[in-house]
């Protein structure tokens, strides 16, 4: 009797602790979507700007780079969002080519291509498969 006891306290206590982690997790996601909020299609602020090597003799042009307008707090959420978040991010018509642009910029990616593709109906259009797929290997190593 006392070790069906000890048992079904055993049970009620896991049992418990699987819920709290499921309301964790929610909590977690739903402060996530709170901190990447700022990454949206209508609102992403950005330039691209043709730059050049700036420590190399003679100086010589290294191509068109994206570059964002961002808090520091911003800057910082960027560089720590996860694989599996920056692919559901660029799968989201609300975020895809704010995301894109980011990528861009956290990796120094070449944008000479983004010129000619600067509405979000020419990138999707022309790009965004390509784009895509280059970010999904990209990422698979950072």
């Amino acid at each position: 009797m006392k070790f069906n006891l000890v048992i079904l306290g055993f049970l009620i206590i896991a049992t418990s602790s699987c819920c709290a982690q499921k309301a964790h997790s929610k909590r977690e996601k739903k402060n996530i979507t709170n901190e990447l909020s700022f990454i949206n299609n209508k609102s992403i602020n950005f330039s691209i700007k043709k730059v050049a090597c700036e420590t190399c003799f003679p100086i010589f042009d290294i191509g068109y780079r994206v570059r964002v307008k961002l808090t520091p707090k911003q800057d910082s959420i960027i560089v720590r969002i996860k694989r599996r978040e920056w692919l559901s991010l660029l799968n989201d018509e609300t975020t895809d080519y704010a995301a894109n642009i980011l990528l861009y910029y956290i990796y120094n990616r070449d944008a000479i291509v983004l010129l000619y593709n600067r509405s979000i109906r020419d990138w999707r259009d022309g790009m965004k498969e390509d784009d895509i797929i280059y970010w999904e290997k990209k990422l698979k190593y950072h």
